[in-house]
């Protein structure tokens, strides 16, 4: 450059030194070689591939490099599934493997009548794997081989095929075996769940109304004590998605329960079983005929209250189960839910059905219980349709009561029916024009739902200040309180012994209608009434709402009377309507 004066300036420039960096592969092997300038960033190659393996990361500086660098390819080993598909056995755990290593060999599966002969790699059966060499490299599933016990070495029967209607189609989807359990004798129904799933597909794909969708699993054998209808839980998850009823049944016996009842997902949870391992759970619907001596206790026991049970108690259960690696078992009772579970008896020839009152539930103290219970006519037969938000063991009764205080009464046919359902107890000092307590209206709608349950977890705590295990009614307010059927005042007490107005009571009965899923048709019904202006704001949804549905009438045509008092009279025949409008009993 020249200066203005004429000088000649010159300026001395510098190239920045070249660095070298090396990419390389896990195992030395090299990937590129890029040369950048100081404290320049090398350009990564592309992402390498390792079998069995993914590619994470590099190792080393390739940014801001002062100096020549090698960095090296990271990477984490793939994690894959191995499924066991047992064919009828009892369900065995899934394995997690790194590639590249072997399958820890479970504990032999159980299957009645037969012996167990390999691990295949396929369905067909025909890939032997072998735990001593092959390595995993994917997911896989491995299906069980077995053959038929020969009969001198077998105590239990051979097997049948079993037929599953799905949606009224007929499938062999099943087997039927016979043994022995905890002293009983059993029979086991083992749904297979490659058949069922495509049969489920082949339903759902072919349907073209709204009805609703069943998978009915008869039980063939008719002389074992215990029945188990085995489900995996990826089939049971599969109905419940698709609303499908699950309908078990045996000779005079069916257990119909909608899948989404046993709530799969919250019990892997309990199980410790991923969402993508539902198949490792085997659910158990079971049916169980009372061992002879209980009989005879629970038969006495109802005898000296003057009734007679009609049918032989009947035990139900859900139990959901999964094998552990370590060979232990897990599992999980399914013995609440939250809509009504039925269970539909057959009437003995010979019984009158106009004498069946109603079914009972059997508690753990061998006192009994109500729950709502329809008698119905089909096909020549007659039947009774128990309804429960449990499970237990269950029965029906004769038990007709007639109430002298109500002879005569509005009330005569509401009281006497309660009476004879077991909700109304104190039959010889009933008094149907008298205010009811708040404790015994607590008793009344907790009987007539069929929640009423002595051994009942929800006795564990107290709700209110003012009702302990000394209270007659401790038990009743108790469940009331945990199904949110009643509340207390602000203090924290109940005051059991008060009495109650005729916009409480409809408040709490607007939460009984929500238990018995009761459909509610809005209307203006509450506006005919000139005191309908009269019912507190805190009320007004509740009072709206009873009245509407017609489980709750005013004081006449033209008066709700919201402050007056409510009568025990009232309380049965409003908790009666609940229980016919929602189809659990019978009109």
């Amino acid at each position: 450059n020249i200066a203005p004066d004429g000088t000649l300036v010159l300026k001395l420039y510098y190239d920045r030194e070249e660095i070298k960096v090396t990419f390389k592969d896990y195992d030395g092997a090299l990937i590129e070689e890029v040369t950048v300038r100081y404290e320049g960033t090398a350009a990564t190659p592309a992402d390498p591939e390792r079998t069995g393996y993914t590619f994470v990361g590099w190792d080393g500086q390739y940014e801001s490099v002062t100096a020549d660098q090698t960095v090296t390819a990271t990477y984490t080993i793939n994690e894959y599934s191995v499924n066991f598909v047992t064919n009828g056995g009892n369900a065995i755990g899934n394995q997690v493997i790194n590639y590249g290593e072997l399958v820890t060999k479970p504990h032999n599966p159980h299957r009645g009548g037969y012996d167990f002969v390999a691990w295949y790699s396929d369905n067909t059966l025909t890939k032997l794997w072998d735990f001593n060499k092959d390595k995993i490299t994917e997911n896989i599933t491995l299906y069980a081989k077995w053959r038929h016990t020969p009969k001198e070495d077998s105590d239990e029967d051979e097997e049948e095929q079993v037929i599953v209607i799905v949606n009224g189609k007929e499938e062999n989807a099943g087997t039927e075996t016979k043994g022995e359990e905890n002293g009983k004798t059993s029979v086991t129904v083992s749904v297979l769940p490659e058949t069922i799933d495509n049969k489920i597909e082949e339903a759902l794909s072919e349907k073209t109304d709204n009805t609703q969708n069943v998978v009915q699993i008869p039980v063939k054998d008719k002389t074992s004590e215990k029945v188990n209808v085995a489900l995996t839980g990826d089939i049971v998850k599969k109905l419940e998605d698709n609303e499908f009823h699950i309908s078990v049944s045996r000779d005079s016996v069916q257990y119909n329960i909608p899948a989404k009842e046993i709530r799969i997902t919250a019990v892997a949870e309990e199980l410790n079983v991923s969402s993508s391992s539902l198949r490792d759970i085997q659910v158990e619907i079971q049916i169980i005929n009372v061992d002879e001596e209980i009989q005879q206790k629970y038969k006495e026991m109802v005898e000296e209250n003057n009734s007679e049970i009609i049918f032989p108690p009947t035990e139900f259960n859900i139990v959901a189960k999964v094998s552990k690696l370590d060979g232990n078992n897990e599992s999980v009772n399914v013995s609440k839910f939250n809509n009504y579970v039925e269970r539909v008896i057959e009437i003995p020839e010979g019984i009158d059905p106009s004498s069946i009152t109603t079914g009972i539930v059997f508690n753990a103290d061998g006192t009994y219980s109500h729950v709502p219970t329809v008698v119905f006519e089909s096909s020549g037969k007659w039947y009774a349709k128990i309804n429960s938000l449990t499970n237990s063991t269950y029965s029906v009764i004769e038990n007709s009561i007639k109430v002298s205080a109500v002879k005569g009464h509005w009330s005569e046919e509401s009281v006497n029916d309660m009476a004879s359902r077991l909700v109304i107890l104190d039959v010889d000092t009933f008094k149907p024009d008298e205010a009811i307590t708040r404790a015994d209206f607590a008793l009344y709608i907790v009987r007539a739902l069929g929640l009423y349950r002595t051994e009942s977890s929800e006795l564990q705590s107290y709700c209110f200040t003012d009702v302990d295990k000394s209270d007659p009614a401790f038990i009743g307010i108790s469940i009331a309180c945990s199904y949110g059927l009643i509340k207390g005042y602000p203090d924290g007490t109940f005051k059991p012994q008060a009495t109650i107005t005729r916009q409480e009571a409809m408040t709490m009965y607007a939460r009984a209608m929500d238990i018995v899923k009761l459909t509610i048709i809005k209307n203006d019904k509450i506006n005919s009434y000139t005191d309908s202006k009269e019912v507190a704001a805190w009320a007004y949804d509740s009072v709206q709402k009873t009245i509407s549905s017609g489980i709750f009438n005013g004081r006449s045509k033209t008066i709700i009377a919201p402050e007056g008092i409510f009568t025990y009279a009232e309380a049965a025949k409003a908790i009666r309507n609940i229980l016919i409008n929602s189809g659990l009993i019978n009109g």
